[in-house]
């Protein structure tokens, strides 16, 4: 018994070959493309990912300024910040007011009038007497006062003609209704 050979002629040994060929080539040419395309979205993504690194570094150096320019600023933030009046604490605010007066020789009644003044601000009802002069005088201090002042209401009494032994003017009465800036 004799094995057979199988005898492939060289034209279909040709078309098999070429036809293998043709599906490696093929094969290989996708794999390339999915290869390519692979890289293009990851060069893109990472272009992506430096941009944002960029903003970010950009992002963090005005932070750093910025903290260094508070840092450099504090006592002028302190400064400006005293001129706020602490909504929960006024007392510093009446204590001021009050050695204005003293200062200026006034005598003075104050109360805070809660309902006025808004959200930015606390309104306080002051009643001054005392000479013209040292109510003139007492309105010169408290523009001095280091707090954000507006006067919402001024009303000016003469309340003797006659003068006063004790400080050779006519007695007056000032009412004032003032708005500080508070925070």
């Amino acid at each position: 018994m004799t094995i057979a050979t199988f005898r492939i002629p060289p034209s279909q040994k040709f078309a098999v070959a070429a036809a293998a060929s043709f599906a490696v080539v093929a094969l290989s040419s996708w794999g390339f493309a999915r290869a390519v395309a692979g890289v293009r979205q990851g060069h893109g993504v990472q272009a992506d990912i430096r941009q944002k690194i960029d903003t970010l570094a950009e992002d963090r150096q005005r932070a750093r300024a910025s903290e260094t320019l508070l840092t450099e600023r504090e006592s002028d933030i302190s400064r400006i910040s005293a001129f706020f009046l602490d909504r929960s604490n006024p007392i510093a605010f009446i204590e001021a007011v009050e050695r204005a007066a003293e200062k200026t020789g006034a005598t003075i009644t104050l109360d805070i009038d809660e309902q006025a003044g808004g959200d930015n601000a606390l309104r306080f009802r002051l009643a001054l007497e005392g000479g013209e002069n040292v109510l003139y005088d007492f309105v010169r201090v408290l523009e001095l006062l280091p707090y954000k002042i507006e006067i919402q209401d001024m009303l000016f009494q003469n309340v003797s003609s006659e003068s006063t032994p004790s400080q050779g003017r006519s007695l007056a009465r000032l009412l004032l209704s003032v708005d500080v800036t508070a925070r």
